[in-house]
């Protein structure tokens, strides 16, 4: 595994590790009655949240819900989704860092992906 890399949110606690972590992922954004939703690449990954890179600048505050393509298969065969719930903490220049308030694994499957969610 590659080695801690040095970013971190002042809210981190000092034991928080953060891992250069790439790899394809989809969001939704759900604000109020307002859900909206994107694509993007993760750059780094810690046991408590993510930061990843898109076009779009995020709502600090926004309660998002993240897809992302994990790297290793299941048994070396099943393709998995790591789906967060989440918070975003901040986002700056189509950076956004999101802290975790859930997470869990899935098989891959066309409906793994709630494609109709993203516009």
């Amino acid at each position: 595994m590659a080695a801690p890399s040095k970013h971190r949110d002042e809210k981190d606690s000092p034991s928080d590790q953060w891992y250069p972590f790439e790899a394809k992922l989809n969001y939704c954004i759900v604000r109020g009655r307002e859900v909206r939703g994107g694509r993007g690449m993760t750059l780094a990954m810690s046991s408590g949240g993510l930061v990843f890179k898109s076009k779009d600048t995020i709502p600090a505050g926004s309660k998002i819900e993240v897809w992302l393509e994990w790297p290793v298969r299941l048994d070396n065969a099943i393709a998995l989704h790591l789906h967060i719930n989440g918070k975003t903490l901040r986002s700056e220049k189509g950076h956004t860092a999101v802290s975790f308030l859930g997470y869990e694994f899935c098989p891959s499957t066309p409906t793994a992906l709630p494609m109709h969610r993203i516009r």
